[in-house]
């Protein structure tokens, strides 16, 4: 585990989230066992997002914010480091969902996953695994 001192925020959108979760954290006088206790997450979940081994999700930014009472500070911070984990050729859509009203697909071969029965989608994963696409 890298010493706090080794985290660079300016590396990464992940970087300044884990950054300003331990300040905010250690401001409030807090361990990360405390932490844990005051959140639904695990020592090691707070550890790994607090040297950007791993991205928080927009819930987890949600309850360390108001937890630590960061006012708002860790949810602003969440939409940059979701679009810097996306894949880079769907970051352009994370901002047209965003401020879409309606979002519409088509699928003429495959039918959506909400619509799917298991039985379909099964058979669906087993052709994708047996052809290697």
């Amino acid at each position: 585990m890298p010493r706090e001192s080794d985290l660079n925020p300016s590396q990464s959108p992940t970087a300044l989230f884990g950054f300003e979760l331990r300040r905010h954290r250690k401001e409030k006088g807090w361990s990360q066992l405390r932490l844990a206790r005051a959140v639904p997450y695990s020592v090691g979940t707070i550890s790994m997002i607090e040297t950007a081994k791993r991205s928080p999700s927009e819930e987890f930014a949600r309850c360390c914010d108001e937890a630590l009472e960061a006012e708002g500070a860790l949810m602003r911070l969440w939409p940059m480091v979701s679009h810097a984990t996306a894949p880079p050729w769907f970051r352009p859509w994370l901002d047209v969902e965003a401020t879409a009203e309606t979002i519409r697909t088509w699928e003429p071969l495959v039918v959506p996953g909400l619509l799917q029965t298991e039985e379909y989608a099964r058979a669906i994963l087993g052709h994708v695994q047996r052809s290697g696409v």
